[in-house]
């Protein structure tokens, strides 16, 4: 039994506790005996209301204590999650697949989308075991780059102008051998035609040469007709050859549609939007699937996505190509936290053995227990043809209505970066390996902007000069600290150099670039002595405190660094100076809207110059909005001008 309340237990097996000497393992009292749980598996008890949360009924069936439902799932770490299913489908058996199972769980008449959600959470929340039984197939997070996007792409449509034109010249190619043949053909017709004729007219009258010149006049004449007749045959085969359309290997139409080539340049295409000049994960040479390089999505009815946030906590967009809606609920980044604390609440056990479990895609809960416990949730039914846009630590779930295709891709505009941070130390916290080295991103737009001011806008120059300022006292503290211990070895080394897998802190599992400290003691095997080798233990400034079990003096220890102070300042001087425009800029058009009397050109330069900076600033729109009032006085104006002017006139 779960429960070992005084009354419903006779008598205890031998080696078992007594519960006149059993006592809660958390507060240590031994009252309150109707209200004591004990462990099924290590004896413990535990009062109903000393659990983290506490317990207001007695469970059924078997119950295990937090700790050792917490071993439990070390043990089993592999059951938390979903299986990879053992199917091959094309996108066609996919679909007719999904099909199918919507008609077995509807089998009358076609659902609506209240009732595909109604069922969808009754399934999540039932303990029926035919329920539990349920299993639905996910195509999700397939590379773009390997399986081709549902967008067009400027690759795409290379090979095809190129396919295009190696069919074009192998047909050229086909039809003049076939006009050579068919020459060659009439040709030699002709010839043996004009031969029998000649005979014939000299066997009817030898000595008639007119008659015979007429004659081979006239062969002459029907082997023109031969050729011209080729000629019309091989233009007619040409004509129905290019009639029919080309697909290449993967079923695209080989020939190129203007339209195609207008959406492979469009910036809402989701291969371009990451590598936008306003995102800045565009300075990253190396393409990082599912971020830069956009993920497809086959779903079928009651395929989820559970809750979670973006890597690295950045911007994500959905595009729906065709099929059945997507059904999406969201929280505000202002509801995060308060989201989070009522999950983990829910089940503390899970959150203890993996800390970083809202981050693994395997927690959905019901949006109606969220919005009992004051999380505000909103939702949204995604149409084919339509974007969802998330935004930063936004979370979101959801699950498909019934079969139909996305694709999705993450993004990082400049405001961006200020989370970006917030989201490591995060990472740092729960020991989560980051995607990619924020500092590193920092550093790269930091570089590209002491190369050329023109290669970073205003804005983005604002926010890495921001960043920059950060990194620098991070890197001062941690240096004047780590001295103060005796640390005075120091070397650069350039970190981005070194593999990811390589630059790992041993404690938090972040990715090294700004620093990093090791012990000459922590080295192992063939690594011993290089400072640069993968089996050296590094860990991050942070976590001096855990790099030696041995004790070893700071002073035998080596602080590596990428840039020094004096890199930070040349980067932040050049940043501070390009990030001016956009402060001054600022000031100007705040001015402009308090004082609601500026001059026209004053209104039209600062807008010309936002086209410099980024459309999406909120100062930008209110500026805009201002200019347009000010154009429509403006235009209304001179109309009254003219009209005086027209009126004088015609009265002279």
């Amino acid at each position: 039994a779960a429960a070992a309340p005084a009354a419903a237990v006779g008598a205890v097996a031998a080696g078992e506790q007594s519960l006149d000497t059993l006592s809660c393992d958390v507060c240590g009292q031994m009252d309150n005996e109707e209200k004591m749980l004990l462990c099924d598996e290590c004896d413990k008890g535990f009062h109903m209301f000393c659990l983290d949360p506490p317990l207001k009924k007695v469970p059924k069936g078997d119950w295990s204590c937090p700790e050792c439902l917490a071993a439990a799932l070390e043990r089993e770490q592999s059951d938390i999650g979903f299986d990879t299913s053992h199917h091959n489908y094309t996108l066609g058996s996919f679909e007719r697949m999904a099909n199918a199972f919507k008609k077995k769980i509807f089998p009358k008449k076609d659902p609506t989308l209240e009732e595909i959600e109604h069922e969808f959470w009754r399934l999540v929340a039932s303990d029926d075991p035919k329920d539990k039984a349920v299993q639905v197939e996910y195509g999700a997070d397939l590379q773009a780059k390997l399986l081709g996007s549902g967008f067009p792409t400027k690759h795409r449509l290379n090979l095809r102008v190129q396919r295009q034109q190696e069919a074009s010249s192998e047909k050229r190619s086909r039809g003049r051998s076939s006009k050579k043949a068919a020459e060659a053909g009439a040709h030699s017709d002709s010839t043996d035609t004009n031969k029998l004729r000649k005979r014939k007219h000299q066997q009817q009258d030898p000595n008639k040469e007119g008659a015979e010149a007429a004659a081979a006049a006239a062969a002459e004449d029907d082997g023109d007709d031969g050729h011209d007749e080729a000629e019309a045959n091989v233009s007619q085969q040409e004509t129905q050859e290019d009639d029919q359309p080309e697909f290449d290997a993967l079923g695209y139409r080989s020939e190129v549609d203007p339209r195609d080539v207008d959406m492979a340049e469009n910036p809402w295409n989701l291969n371009n939007l990451p590598v936008n000049q306003l995102s800045v994960l565009h300075f990253f040479q190396d393409d990082i699937s599912g971020m830069k390089i956009p993920w497809l999505y086959a779903g079928m009815m009651f395929a989820s996505f559970c809750w979670h946030i973006e890597d690295h906590w950045s911007y994500s967009i959905n595009y729906l190509h065709f099929g059945a809606p997507k059904t999406w609920y969201g929280i505000a980044a202002a509801d995060a936290d308060k989201f989070e604390a009522v999950i983990k609440a829910s089940a503390p056990e899970l959150f203890a053995s993996q800390p970083d479990l809202l981050h693994q895609l395997t927690t959905l809960v019901s949006p109606a227990l969220l919005m009992e416990k004051g999380v505000r949730v909103v939702r949204t039914d995604q149409q084919p043809g339509e974007f969802v846009v998330t935004f930063p630590r936004a979370y979101h779930a959801g699950f498909n209505t019934g079969f139909n295709f996305a694709e999705a891709v993450n993004f990082a505009p400049p405001d961006w970066l200020a989370a970006g941070r917030r989201c490591l130390e995060l990472y740092r916290h729960v020991g989560r390996r980051p995607v990619f080295s924020h500092d590193e991103l920092v550093m790269l737009v930091a570089n590209a902007c002491l190369a050329d001011r023109a290669n970073v806008d205003s804005v983005l120059a604002d926010r890495t000069h921001a960043e920059l300022l950060h990194i620098r006292s991070f890197l001062q503290q941690h240096l004047d600290r780590l001295q103060a211990k005796g640390l005075t070895k120091m070397e650069q080394i350039a970190f981005d150099a070194i593999p990811d897998d390589d630059r790992v802190c041993a404690v938090c599992n972040d990715t090294l670039f700004t620093g990093a400290v090791l012990c000459p003691c922590s080295s192992a095997g063939s690594g011993e002595g290089d400072a640069t080798s993968p089996s050296q233990r590094r860990v991050c400034l942070e976590h001096d405190a855990e790099l030696c079990s041995k004790g070893c003096d700071p002073s035998s220890w080596t602080l590596q660094y990428r840039h020094s102070l004096a890199d930070l300042d040349e980067r932040i001087a050049v940043l501070g100076a390009h990030a001016n425009a956009f402060s001054v800029w600022t000031e100007e058009v705040k001015a402009a809207l308090a004082s609601q009397d500026q001059p026209l050109e004053t209104l039209l330069r600062l807008e010309d110059q936002a086209q410099l900076l980024w459309l999406l600033e909120p100062l930008y729109c209110q500026l805009r909005d201002l200019v347009q009032r000010a154009l429509a006085i403006h235009e209304q104006l001179e109309q009254v001008t003219v009209n005086k002017t027209g009126g004088s006139s015609s009265s002279s």
